[in-house]
């Protein structure tokens, strides 16, 4: 049974103040601690 993208909640456009915490946390997911940790993971896989 087709359904049309109106159907779709998770295709309802988001407001800009939920697209703003978005960029925040993605922002905040590439340059926190993880991150960190994967970079210096690297170096360390590369000096070896």
């Amino acid at each position: 049974m087709p359904t049309s993208d109106t159907d779709n909640p998770i295709e309802e456009e988001l407001s800009s103040e939920a697209e703003e915490r978005l960029a925040v946390l993605l922002e905040e997911l590439t340059t926190g601690p993880v991150d960190q940790a994967h970079n210096r993971l690297e170096k360390l896989c590369l000096q070896n």
